[in-house]
């Protein structure tokens, strides 16, 4: 192929390569809107705006830089020239908008932009994630394969065309004041949206973290820098908590399992007989549970660190004093088995803390990441137990969507169609595949744990040993609608199980309500250790051994916030009061109109009736004057 001059009879350009620019950014435009829709409603047109403001400075960048070759000899003579550039403005453009696409998606399913680490650890998961989903993961790779094919199909058929388009669009002689015009308007114009929209955040990062590209670069984690005197109680919180304390050195057993709700145990009145494990230890007398508990989200990053540091998340950060290092200063050897990516994923690992003398997630393990034969082999290749106390955090993925299944959990069978409705579509229909999909998990995580406590057992492990069982959030099975975790808080998906499991005869105190902040105040209120003053939970096990700085719990009153995986801003607060618990929902996307729900919950489990017409005004005013305290809302109450 050979280049081809421009026609003598036409000119070049009088706004130079706007001819091109304008049609891509019109091409984008749609994922754009679509992009910002989904993620944020606070400053809609601000946020388009900055978004084509950037994407037109990149646009116009790259055809600078091929206009530029275009005038050059190579680019005169040079038959290869027209199709490389097809093939690259093909490729610019559609890497583009694949850009905004999947990170709407990551958004949207995970709550976390992708970054570069991500990107990295999906190739070597992709066969993990077909084990749970099918062939869907390589379904979605032929279509991008066939899609990008189309296109370099296409560009190459119009390489002649675009090459003389660019030609046409680019003087003989480059000047910034005839091809930079467009770029100095975009410039002006990402200033102001981006002002507006993006940088009047608390911190700067969180404005740039929700741009597609440049969240690329910026690792994402829940336990962020906050307020210096949140900050400050932990560092002396850490400073001044004792260590060496006389204690009872019980093995520390913490398991979460994701995304287990509890209205599916046999400990909770289920019907199915789930898990004849945890219901064989249920008969022991060892054994407690908590009627009604609460996670502090339907996220599993607020959720497994709220049980870990005790705190709800809007108090996170990367310096809080956990339970890990709680137990360490007491000279507990750590451990931390996790089924899944948590190194990559949201930088969880980092969130945790560096307090666990040894750690294995699901990355380089020898079965499948998601899958919980490798927290079982972590177990197994224990040594035996000797006078150190350990501490064991196990986190199970049978039950979650992606976890990995194995035939012998398979006891409720469906078939492949009403599988695919139960995994994706979250159709009210598929509420029944739905359950025996999940039930067949429990099931399965329950024979999971039935060899984790028998190798624990045969290790020593077990002679004097606290355990507990429960999840960093539940799982909407069909109920309004929705099928998975997904920003709402909804009882299905922030109701979870909390079970105690002990060598000892368990103490005969009623627990009727608990969050996850309280789970490690009362581990440390069995082993006889102090709360540390900067955690926001307290013990729910009382004996004789624990000691008078913790609070007694109060059966009649309970108070817990809830808030919502991002992007949804649906924030809560569960209030019991006078026996009745009632929940107040309210969404933060726009402040000055809020959308609210009241619900009794005593009377209504389900949550179908909205009591925000007819409750008393009191109750709503008090309920809104508790979220706007704790949420630190910056126009008052709701």
């Amino acid at each position: 192929m050979t280049s081809q001059a421009p026609s003598a009879s036409l000119k070049p350009s009088r706004l130079p390569l706007l001819r091109l620019l304008l049609p891509q950014l019109a091409i984008s435009s749609f994922v754009i809107v679509v992009y910002v829709r989904n993620l944020d409603l606070n400053h809609l047109a601000c946020r388009v705006a900055f978004h084509l403001a950037e994407l037109a400075i990149l646009q116009t960048l790259f055809l600078i830089g091929w206009g530029a070759l275009a005038r050059t000899p190579w680019g005169e003579h040079s038959p290869h020239a027209p199709r490389l550039f097809a093939f690259t403005l093909t490729g610019f453009l559609g890497g583009v908008n694949l850009l905004y696409f999947t990170q709407m998606l990551s958004v949207w399913f995970w709550a976390s932009p992708l970054t570069l680490n991500i990107l990295r650890a999906i190739p070597p998961q992709i066969h993990s994630l077909s084990i749970p989903l099918g062939s869907l993961p390589y379904f979605a790779l032929a279509l991008i394969a066939l899609l990008c094919l189309s296109a370099l199909a296409l560009a190459s058929a119009k390489a002649p065309a675009l090459w003389q388009h660019l030609r046409l669009a680019t003087p003989n002689r480059i000047r910034p004041a005839t091809l930079l015009p467009c770029l100095a308007v975009a410039a002006v114009l990402a200033t102001w949206s981006g002002h507006r929209a993006a940088w009047q955040t608390t911190r700067i990062s969180a404005g740039l973290s929700s741009d597609p590209l440049l969240s690329l670069f910026i690792p994402s984690s829940v336990a962020r820098e906050i307020s210096p005197d949140k900050i400050a109680a932990d560092l002396l919180a850490r400073r001044d908590y004792p260590t060496g304390l006389p204690l009872n050195p019980r093995t520390v057993i913490l398991i979460t399992i994701d995304a287990l709700r509890p209205d599916h145990l046999p400990s909770y009145g289920y019907p199915r007989q789930t898990t004849p494990f945890l219901s064989q230890l249920a008969t022991t007398g060892h054994w407690q549970k908590v009627d009604c508990a609460y996670s502090t989200s339907n996220a599993s990053r607020y959720g497994l660190l709220s049980i870990l540091t005790s705190r709800f998340p809007k108090s996170m950060h990367l310096e809080s004093f956990g339970l890990p290092e709680v137990l360490q200063k007491q000279g507990y050897r750590t451990h931390a088995f996790l089924s899944g990516d948590h190194t990559t994923f949201q930088h969880l690992r980092r969130s945790y803390g560096d307090h666990f003398d040894l750690f294995h997630d699901g990355n380089n393990r020898p079965f499948p990441i998601n899958d919980d034969r490798n927290v079982v082999d972590d177990i197994e290749h224990l040594p035996p137990s000797n006078a150190q106390p350990a501490f064991f955090w196990l986190h199970l993925m049978s039950v979650h969507e992606l976890g990995a299944r194995l035939p012998e959990s398979a006891r409720w069978k469906q078939n492949e169609s009403e599988l695919w409705n139960a995994r994706i579509w979250g159709h009210k229909g598929a509420s029944q595949a739905a359950s025996d999909l999940y039930d067949n998990g429990i099931l399965q995580a329950d024979l999971h744990l039935e060899r984790i406590f028998t190798a624990l057992k045969a290790k020593g492990y077990l002679h004097d040993y606290l355990a507990v069982i429960t999840a960093d959030h539940g799982q909407s099975l069909g109920e309004h609608g929705i099928t998975g975790h997904w920003q709402n808080l909804y009882e299905p998906e922030v109701r979870i199980p909390m079970l105690f499991s002990e060598s000892a005869i368990a103490p005969d105190s009623p627990m009727p309500f608990a969050s996850q902040i309280d789970l490690a105040p009362t581990i440390l209120a069995r082993l006889g250790l102090p709360l540390p003053s900067s955690w926001e939970g307290h013990s729910l096990l009382r004996s004789s051994s624990t000691p008078t700085t913790f609070p007694e719990p109060s059966p009649t009153a309970f108070r817990t916030y809830l808030i919502a995986t991002p992007p949804g801003k649906w924030r809560g607060v569960v209030d019991v009061r006078d026996g009745i618990r009632y929940k107040y929902l309210f969404d933060t996307h726009d402040p000055n109109h809020l959308h609210e729900h009241l619900f009794d919950l005593s009377a209504d489990p389900g949550e179908t009736r909205d009591l925000l017409g007819v409750a008393p005004e009191s109750l709503l005013a008090d309920l809104r004057r508790l979220a706007s305290i704790h949420f630190q809302l910056s126009r008052g109450s709701p």
